[in-house]
């Protein structure tokens, strides 16, 4: 009963597939095979040097070796608070927390040059820039991202040297 239902049906699909009829031709127009030419490739502009950009890299790198000296100084102060702290709670305990809030704080200079790095090379991004310069922006934000990967570590390692609170 089902092939005879489908019947009339394969009939109507046959008028579909019919070659009759004055339809276009589906080949490139004229048009198209101009647009589809290759284009020769434009050389890129040749961007001189940005020495302001200089400038700024060596202040944002001297910012984050200042912070980098500073966070030294106060882990070197803090270590001593750590080992002798105690039992979590007691006034020992709370010292060092609060010199490991201190080493915290100094981290900050760091970590505002990274992000003003990582700022400037997204702006430079959408300009035209030296390949140099490039070059400089990307060194930069990378030996400014191992200092602050460094203070991260060692700031997690004085944590863990304190009992938990």
């Amino acid at each position: 009963m089902r092939a005879s239902s489908a019947l009339p049906f394969l009939a109507l699909l046959g008028g579909c597939a019919s070659a009759g009829g004055d339809f276009p031709s589906l080949a490139p127009r004229a048009v198209e095979r101009e647009l589809a030419a290759e284009r020769p490739a434009r050389a890129a502009p040749v961007v001189p040097d940005d020495p302001a950009l200089a400038a700024r890299l060596a202040e944002l790198i001297g910012q984050a070796r200042q912070g980098d000296a500073a966070f030294e100084a106060a882990l070197e102060s803090a270590r001593p608070a750590a080992a002798g702290a105690g039992a979590a709670g007691s006034e020992g305990w709370i010292a060092a927390q609060m010199q490991i809030s201190r080493v915290e704080a100094a981290r900050v200079a760091t970590v505002n040059a990274l992000a003003e790095l990582d700022r400037l090379g997204i702006a430079r991004a959408g300009q035209p820039t030296s390949a140099a310069d490039r070059a400089a922006v990307n060194a930069a934000v990378a030996d400014v991202q191992a200092m602050t990967d460094r203070q991260h570590e060692r700031l997690e390692s004085l944590r863990a040297s304190l009992s938990p609170g």
